[in-house]
């Protein structure tokens, strides 16, 4: 059994972290694009992880004897780099605690994927809960938009992108468990190719949106991006050291309880409204994460 101590602070500082990023991005969006975001994210990413490298890692970067985890690696952190692309997007026309929760349901996919291919099991509360948070989904879908005069056919653009990375969270999840499960896997080397992913991706996506638009934006507003960008960045890193220490299995559902802090904040900060099938669609995809997160007894 794990030493709880070892993971559950990183598990709290990751929920804290990303609640808090996510509700402040949406809030500083109002002024600056998702390219401005994207552009901050991959810089602000490419320090923290470096830097993290170089004061605590210990082991090389390149290593044959660790092949197959620098595969997992490189593989699992650019398909992580689409889904951020696609989580900026989502943010950018959607509802920030409605994006927010289904791209949390993400553990679902995971554990769905780990049975397959990570060879792990599930017992029926389990399964149970991935049904919970897949209703969930359906439920914030069907709810109703927003009342307009001449509004017309209801935006779901928000919807497709938040579901693009809810697949692609899900599937990279699955990597990360992978990957450290591999011979010789080193956290901070991850942090490397982590940070490597979302240059890749990210970069060309964010730099050509940003001279599309003629610069990153206010000086101020971007000072004030830099807060949330740094956010994320940390609770990525504390997510890595908690499926380091921790059982991967609970650390991924439990990590994605920071709808709840986002929540909290939208609601009295950016007065945003949510009907109530879709409070409904929240309750049930935070009780969904609770019920996969129970221990199997395996």
């Amino acid at each position: 059994m794990s030493n709880a101590a070892a993971w559950v602070p990183y598990l709290v500082g990751t929920v804290l972290f990303y609640g808090l990023a996510q509700a402040l991005t949406k809030q500083f969006m109002a002024n600056l694009s998702a390219a401005a975001f994207i552009v901050l994210y991959v810089l602000v990413k490419g320090v923290i992880n470096t830097g993290a490298f170089f004061a605590l890692g210990h082991a090389p970067l390149f290593d044959s004897a660790a092949n197959t985890f620098i595969a997992l690696a490189v593989c699992g952190n650019l398909i992580n780099g689409f889904a951020w692309l696609f989580y900026y997007k989502a943010l950018e026309s959607g509802k920030v605690s409605l994006v927010g929760s289904i791209t949390a349901g993400y553990p679902a996919l995971t554990v769905i994927l780990a049975i397959l291919f990570l060879h792990e099991h599930i017992v029926w509360y389990q399964a149970l809960g991935i049904v919970m948070v897949i209703g969930s989904g359906v439920l914030v879908a069907l709810g109703p938009q927003e009342a307009g005069a001449d509004a017309g056919p209801p935006d779901r653009r928000w919807l497709v992108y938040s579901l693009l990375v809810f697949l692609g969270w899900g599937i990279f999840s699955a990597f990360i468990k992978g990957a450290f499960n591999a011979p010789h896997a080193d956290t901070y080397t991850f942090f490397i190719w982590n940070a490597i992913g979302a240059a890749v991706i990210l970069g060309p996506y964010g730099f050509w949106g940003v001279r599309k638009e003629g610069g990153l934006g206010p000086t101020n507003e971007v000072l004030k991006a830099l807060i949330p960008t740094a956010l994320f960045a940390l609770g990525d890193l504390a997510l890595f050291k908690a499926f380091e220490a921790g059982p991967a299995t609970i650390v991924a559902p439990l990590s994605t309880v920071y709808p709840l802090v986002t929540l909290l904040y939208a609601a009295p900060v950016l007065k945003e409204r949510i009907s109530l099938t879709q409070w409904l669609a929240v309750m049930l995809l935070i009780a969904g994460i609770v019920v996969v997160s129970l221990p199997s007894g395996a």
